[in-house]
């Protein structure tokens, strides 16, 4: 019932707006953000996995193009022909 209570509020929050605004515009929420837009957001899973952090505020305002974009990148990257 505890645990109800304490996230009820951020599940509705998601349910009211979307999952990105809510997250967004709740500090609170957005610290339990560890990946977005496939990038890791939070610092301690950036620290123990020796990746690079991105600031959660700049990982939302990803658009899914620019995602789609950097995947296609990596992609031709990956097969060498990203320079031709």
């Amino acid at each position: 019932m505890a645990l109800n209570n304490a996230t009820l509020p951020f599940v509705l929050a998601i349910a009211e707006r979307s999952w990105r605004r809510a997250l967004s515009e709740d500090p609170h929420l957005r610290k339990g953000l560890n990946v977005c837009r496939g990038r890791l957001t939070h610092p301690a899973v950036a620290r123990d996995l020796g990746l690079p952090l991105t600031a959660a505020e700049a990982a939302l305002a990803i658009e899914p193009k620019d995602c789609f974009m950097s995947l296609l990148a990596l992609e031709r990257l990956a097969n060498g022909s990203y320079f031709n």
